[in-house]
């Protein structure tokens, strides 16, 4: 299966500290993978750099079959690429359904001046926007909260709204920061059974960096794990369950 991403040598540091040293790492294509490690470890960091928020100091990332890095991070969208964060992106004052079509924009090519003189282009791609944006509501469960006022509801609920939002994007590479953080165990539960099916059935490949070993565990097909930058372990989940380092850099004997 070949690669979605291929990451050779990522480095980075911050006054002098490295942050990210020497990584290498593969992801194939179609293929959730798991990205964890201890607080500090330079997920965040490893993240940034991914979607062209930080740019390394040295290293080269191919993603889709393009060079990531020379790549402008407003451009990545277009390219298939695609990120959720940590700390919600969302406009709270707008409805469910206002936020997820908003995710459409990397797709519809009615342009500005279209939408400012209210052209059929322009009514038409809004039209087809809200009718995606119905669509991934519904694929995650969520069509009754779709006019809701997104300041109204669950932090958990929000974090599912934001993963709408991505899909709507028709991403192919999709780089998910702590997309379980709010959840509930229902909730997480839930989320990792979509993480397999939107790998399974729609063949979008995913990188998650996410502390909720137990949806890390049962959604990821493979696991890496990094500890103050540096790769010290890659495996299946049973791989990483039973490696020793893993146990004692970040698992813990009771989490083995």
């Amino acid at each position: 299966m070949p690669d979605a991403l291929a990451v050779q040598g990522l480095s980075m540091s911050f006054s002098g500290l490295k942050a990210v040293d020497d990584l290498s790492f593969r992801v194939a294509q179609g293929s959730v993978c798991g990205l964890i490690g201890p607080n500090g470890a330079g997920k965040s960091t490893i993240l940034n750099c991914l979607t062209r928020i930080t740019t390394p100091d040295a290293g080269h990332v191919e993603a889709l079959g393009f060079d990531l890095l020379a790549e402008p991070i407003h451009r990545l969208p277009e390219r298939g690429v695609m990120r959720t964060f940590q700390n919600l992106e969302l406009f709270t004052d707008l409805s469910a359904v206002d936020n997820v079509a908003m995710g459409c924009a990397a797709r519809l090519r009615a342009g500005w001046t279209a939408e400012l003189l209210g052209l059929p282009a322009s009514r038409r791609a809004t039209r087809a926007a809200y009718a995606t944006a119905d669509a991934a509501l519904a694929e995650l469960g969520l069509s009754e909260i779709r006019d809701r006022r997104v300041a109204d509801l669950p932090f958990g609920t929000q974090k599912q709204v934001e993963l709408a939002r991505a899909l709507v994007a028709e991403p192919r590479l999709l780089m998910m920061d702590e997309p379980a953080a709010g959840m509930n165990h229902t909730e997480s539960t839930e989320l990792g059974r979509v993480i397999r099916r939107l790998g399974a059935e729609h063949g979008i490949t995913i990188l998650l960096v996410e502390h909720d070993m137990g949806l890390v565990m049962s959604a990821c097909d493979r696991i890496i794990v990094v500890v103050q930058g540096r790769l010290i372990a890659e495996g299946t989940p049973q791989e990483i369950r039973a490696n020793h380092k893993v146990i004692e850099a970040y698992l813990g004997e009771g989490e083995a």
